[in-house]
């Protein structure tokens, strides 16, 4: 196989960037569980044990389905590229640009080719493009942008609903559901303040007593991967 593909633990998605045309037997997967990661940088516990168990998770996904996967333990991004290289030789390493600038600029230095992000619904180009010669930045205006741009909630050209945001009075009447939004999904909300508060409550001890960490117990369906082996 020539061509390596590294997917970083906030990209495990078969279709996104440089995933999107992966095949199996002409593309290797290569996953690197940094050390630097993991013990250099104040992330909550239950957060890095999520990470990891999917990471983890995903590798088993893509060697079922029939892809080489090189996941492994590193000091670094950088030493973890290096023994890939060693020991398998690819003639280009490709990713997904990372969400992190310090990690695509290591990207960079390695020689590895970045391939454009689509995992968020605007990418940074098209934001600097909007803003670019702007005398303010408000969320107000980049929202209209792209509602108008995407579709989303629109009827053709137009608001659906005949606005592009409520205001206090149409607030109060979408809340009653006097404003309707055609397909949108009718929601009662809760008047309850502590509901939210007690649920979590109830899931972090099911967690607890059935051996899970946190966040991972809902996500994940399974026991959280220990961080180190």
């Amino acid at each position: 196989m020539s061509r390596t593909i590294l997917v970083f633990g906030d990209q495990l998605n078969r279709d996104l960037g440089a995933m999107t045309d992966a095949q199996p037997g002409e593309d290797r997967i290569l996953m690197i569980e940094s050390e630097r990661m993991l013990d250099g940088r104040r992330y909550h516990r239950q957060r890095l044990h999520f990470v990891v168990t999917a990471m983890r998770r995903f590798a088993d996904e893509l060697r079922g389905v029939g892809f080489e996967v090189d996941h492994r333990r590193a000091a670094s991004i950088p030493s973890g590229v290096e023994a890939h290289r060693e020991g398998f030789g690819p003639e280009t390493i490709v990713a997904t640009e990372p969400n992190n600038p310090v990690t695509e600029r290591v990207c960079r230095e390695l020689g590895i080719e970045l391939e454009r992000s689509d995992q968020f619904l605007c990418h940074r180009d098209e934001f600097a493009a909007w803003a670019d010669g702007r005398e303010r930045l408000r969320l107000e205006d980049f929202y209209r942008w792209q509602r108008r741009r995407l579709g989303y909630l629109m009827d053709g050209d137009e608001p659906a609903g005949g606005a592009l945001e409520l205001r206090p009075r149409q607030s109060r009447a979408a809340a009653s559901g006097r404003i309707r939004v055609a397909g949108a999904p009718s929601v009662t909300p809760r008047r309850s303040r502590s509901g939210g508060a007690r649920r979590a409550a109830r899931i972090l001890a099911g967690c607890r007593a059935g051996g899970l960490v946190g966040d991972v117990a809902a996500c994940c369906a399974g026991p959280a991967a220990p961080l180190h082996r």
